[in-house]
């Protein structure tokens, strides 16, 4: 044996041969026995820094020689199936964030490599059992982060999730509410990857309940959230929620009384001194939403502005309303502004489009301080490639002359 192989010397001579594996020179030469690398993983007295190291050579043998490993777990579907739920222990465990990621990697990358042979539901099951079993949420923040990977590197995944695993869907709800803003954001990472990877039927697909809990959810993360990842998750996940029409109806008609927003923590801007705070029964989102226009992030601005059209599009009679009482118009003029993005300006020209058809558009005047925005960006829309950014310009000013 050499400095590289992966055995355990204290108990490696007791393991049968058909365990081990000896790499081509040209793939490391190492010499790697599986029944060792479960042993090591799983000992408690071997230290993070070897755990770390097998880890390392897993990971490394998946990308040059996985179907050497394929090859040995296939020979008994149990060890393959133990092998990936200590893998799964050793994230509730570590301490050691090097060699948390490390396990996170190699989870996905076997998994990956076995998802024609190995039902996920292995995987489902073992993180549905950890989570009813346990009461310790931040614990499971490593394991969240690793479902989320998971779902976005095998898309097959969601939909199992999706259909068999409502009470897990109901756990990552819940998780909603430790106010950790880390597993927030992990969560939320979660519940984005989820919908995104199934399409426009995956939101139609949750249960009634579900789907209305987590939009009350993300409402009352979203208000409260001060770090800028999480901001930018609540906002994705926002942008897939407001494609279903039922979805949009619990987001505008949920009042900003009920969300328990924490005064002393930042609200989309940072260092913000006053934060404007919804009346009794005024609609939240819209305030959100301009909070995401003023952030200064043009991928948060475009995000907005799409949700914003989205809303609308389901009812503008019902909805606009709110947003031109959060005086959104205003500032979506203001966005014009420098602006020369095809998508953003598209998007801000569909949104105020929709919100001429409200009367209260031109009664507020509106469109006597946003005719002069608009004219400069119907300029600057005229020398883009894309002709349909200047065509929305031009029907935006038509709505407005007329």
């Amino acid at each position: 044996m050499n400095n590289t192989d992966v055995v355990y010397e204290k108990t490696h001579f007791r393991h049968d041969r058909k365990w081990s594996v000896h790499l081509r020179p040209a793939d490391g030469g190492m010499l790697l026995c599986m029944a060792c690398v479960i042993e090591m993983i799983e000992t408690q007295e071997i230290p993070s820094a070897r755990k770390s190291f097998v880890l390392s050579a897993l990971s490394g043998m998946l990308k040059s020689s996985a179907g050497a490993l394929k090859e040995l777990l296939r020979q008994d579907r149990r060890v393959t199936q133990h092998f990936i739920t200590t893998l799964l222990g050793l994230l509730q465990t570590l301490e050691d964030p090097v060699t948390m990621e490390k396990a996170d990697q190699v989870l996905v990358q076997l998994l990956l490599e076995l998802q024609d042979e190995l039902p996920f539901h292995i995987v489902l099951d073992a993180i549905h059992k950890q989570l009813s079993d346990q009461f310790n949420v931040k614990r499971f923040l490593p394991t969240f982060n690793f479902l989320g990977s998971l779902l976005k590197t095998v898309p097959n995944v969601a939909h199992s999730l999706l259909t068999q695993y409502v009470p897990m869907l109901d756990h990552l709800c819940s998780a909603l509410l430790y106010p950790d803003e880390a597993l927030k954001t992990s969560v939320v990472y979660l519940w984005l990857q989820l919908l995104e990877t199934s399409g426009d039927a995956a939101v139609q697909s949750l249960p009634v309940a579900t789907r209305d809990r987590l939009c009350i959810l993300l409402l009352q993360t979203f208000a409260n959230a001060g770090l800028g990842q999480l901001i930018k998750n609540c906002a994705g996940l926002l942008w897939q929620l407001v494609k279903l029409d039922e979805a949009v109806s619990v987001l505008m008609n949920h009042p900003g009384s009920q969300i328990l927003c924490d005064g002393n923590e930042n609200m989309l801007v940072n260092n913000s001194q006053n934060q404007e705070q919804p009346p009794a029964d005024h609609c939240l989102l819209p305030l959100l939403l301009k909070k995401l226009l003023l952030s200064g992030d043009e991928t948060l601005q475009v995000t907005s502005a799409k949700c914003i059209a989205a809303i609308m599009v389901h009812s503008p009679s019902q909805y606009s309303t709110f947003f031109i009482r959060a005086d959104l118009p205003g500032f979506l003029f203001d966005r014009l502004a420098g602006c020369n993005t095809e998508m953003f300006l598209w998007s801000i020209y569909s949104c105020l489009v929709l919100l001429t058809e409200n009367p209260l558009f031109f009664s507020q005047c509106h469109s006597v301080y946003g005719i002069e925005s608009l004219l400069r960006s119907l300029k600057e829309a005229l020398q883009l490639t894309n002709l349909e950014v200047p065509k929305q310009g031009f029907l935006l000013l038509t709505e407005i002359l007329e």
